[in-house]
């Protein structure tokens, strides 16, 4: 999962991504903040 989610992030970058698709893939990455996980030391 991780190299499809670094993949899709450089084909973001590099403005390669559909359009159709770079509005759900910002709403996953947005995800995926709120939901980050923490260290337990901080």
């Amino acid at each position: 999962m991780l190299n499809w989610l670094k993949a899709n992030r450089k084909a973001l970058n590099a403005g390669k991504m559909k359009s159709e698709r770079v509005e759900k893939f910002r709403r996953l990455m947005e995800m995926m903040e709120r939901y980050r996980r923490k260290n337990q030391y901080e």
